[in-house]
């Protein structure tokens, strides 16, 4: 299919009539709670990730569609159209944790804001749940010859080391050509790795007796703990950190 400016309008204007339903399905999604914990039977990510995963399956099959979760919960799929090609549009449920210094709305409360949702997940990553679904809709509803299917996936660890998305390609054909709403324009073709690692030391820091901060390796830190030595030449230079 080839999208010409004709159909760019159609796809447009059916979207645009459908911002209020948008801004809905995505809140309901926002509302879920979908941090990883430790496993529980069925739910590999803990519930509050099962019951992201299950959320959004909901929303595509109360929109039609043929939505479900892979045996364990480990990832969940949506399909519409046929053929043997396929076009993989690749989201995710859970999030990060969320931290302090929320300022405009509680992270699970969703508002509306200057035409913006804040919310934790409003854009990493149940927008890109939200843009499937619609996608998927307007193809379906504006009959739009895709000559194949779309295949949405549903991840539920993307954050804590990609589990769901190993697991979806031991037991699934890839799709011909993959989309991943999880960034802004322009388009990407690929994205920077992590590094994770540990320092020890014995003598260099041994005035840091301990140092921590931030919830996740992934985010940024809200903030940070030091505990020094009294009598380290550290904690002597901090002006007005130590009396004495």
């Amino acid at each position: 299919m080839k999208l010409d400016g004709k159909t760019l309008r159609l796809v447009n204007g059916y979207l645009a009539e459908r911002r209020a339903d948008v801004v809905r399905d995505l809140s309901r999604l926002i509302r879920v709670p979908s941090v990883r914990s430790d496993p529980e039977p069925g739910a590999p990510y803990g519930a509050a990730c099962l019951a992201g995963l299950s959320e959004a399956i909901a929303l595509f099959r109360e929109n039609g569609f043929d939505a479900k979760a892979s045996e364990g919960n480990y990832y969940g799929i949506a399909t519409y159209g046929e053929g043997d090609r396929s076009v993989g549009l690749f989201g995710h449920t859970d999030v990060v944790p969320v931290g302090d210094g929320w300022e405009y709305c509680p992270p699970f409360e969703p508002a509306e804001i200057d035409g913006c949702l804040v919310g934790r997940g409003s854009v990493d990553n149940k927008a890109a749940i939200v843009i499937s679904l619609y996608v998927m809709r307007a193809v379906r509803d504006l009959s739009l010859p895709i000559g194949g299917k779309l295949v949405a996936f549903i991840g539920a660890a993307e954050e804590t080391g990609m589990e769901d998305v190993a697991s979806f390609v031991r037991e699934n054909p890839m799709p011909d050509f993959s989309l991943v709403p999880d960034n802004d324009y322009p388009v990407s073709l690929g994205e920077k790795g992590i590094c994770r690692f540990y320092v020890r030391s014995r003598d260099r820091f041994s005035d840091i007796l301990s140092f921590a901060g931030g919830l996740a390796f992934n985010v940024v830190l809200d903030r940070a703990e030091i505990t020094l030595r009294a009598d380290s030449a550290v904690a002597r230079a901090l002006p007005g950190a130590i009396a004495g």
